[in-house]
């Protein structure tokens, strides 16, 4: 599975949707992919990058404003090829520090790992 997602492009193909899809199916698809990829659940080798790319085509798709961008340009608003190497880097590295394990929990069971919830 991490494979078949690492090579995918499309957001809406890495989370199984038709474009058209509704905000709630493009959860129930993010939350069915974070369960089975998530590194605290998933060993596999590549589990931390796919778990990522998931965990961004939602970021993107669940945003208006992202998503709109996304299906006139096929890319993310901030995350275009025409910007640097570094600029790419920087904008992965702010999404890894947008999402983190205890909003993940928090967002799958209602309480977070760290609150003794």
């Amino acid at each position: 599975m991490c494979r078949e997602i690492l090579g995918k492009k499309d957001y809406y193909s890495i989370l199984n949707v038709p474009r058209g899809a509704s905000e709630d199916d493009i959860k129930k698809s993010y939350k069915k992919y974070a369960l089975r990829l998530h590194p605290d659940k998933n060993q596999a080798p590549k589990a931390t990058e796919a778990f990522k790319k998931v965990s961004a085509a939602y970021a993107c798709l669940t945003d208006d404003k992202k998503r709109r961008i996304y299906d006139q340009t096929g890319e993310e608003p901030g995350n275009m090829q025409s910007q640097s190497s570094r600029g790419s880097r920087f904008r992965q590295d702010q999404f890894e520090q947008d999402i983190n394990a205890d909003e993940i929990f928090r967002m799958f069971f209602g309480g977070g790992l760290f609150d003794g919830g």
